[in-house]
């Protein structure tokens, strides 16, 4: 998959809500040099799964989980960082945001 125009996203490193690594994306018209906190680089493209979430943002781990199991099912297995992009603003209802989670597979 290719997701053509980027959208502010979040990549979690990890998964322990303990000690949660996340970082934040913003999508730039060209590249950016870092700074102290801030970093550019380019996501690779690369082979994924994916879905879209129709809800609040909070709701949203129930398709994480079918993508997972879906990696599973089909014989992949996760590799690399999980991104969700924030397809449309919160502007509006909770209940009309859209959500995509990209999950890198190999």
């Amino acid at each position: 998959m290719i997701v053509r125009r980027q959208r502010p996203n979040v990549c979690y490193h990890n998964a322990d809500l303990e000690n949660l690594d996340v970082e934040m994306g913003f999508p730039v018209a060209k590249p950016v040099s870092g700074n102290v906190g801030i970093a550019g680089y380019t996501i690779s493209v690369q082979k994924a799964v994916s879905g879209i979430f129709l809800g609040a943002y909070e709701y949203t781990d129930p398709l994480m989980f079918e993508i997972m199991q879906w990696i599973k099912e089909h014989g992949y297995e996760q590799q690399g960082k999980v991104y969700n992009y924030y397809l449309n603003d919160d502007d509006r209802n909770a209940n009309e945001l859209l959500t995509q989670i990209v999950v890198p597979i190999k």
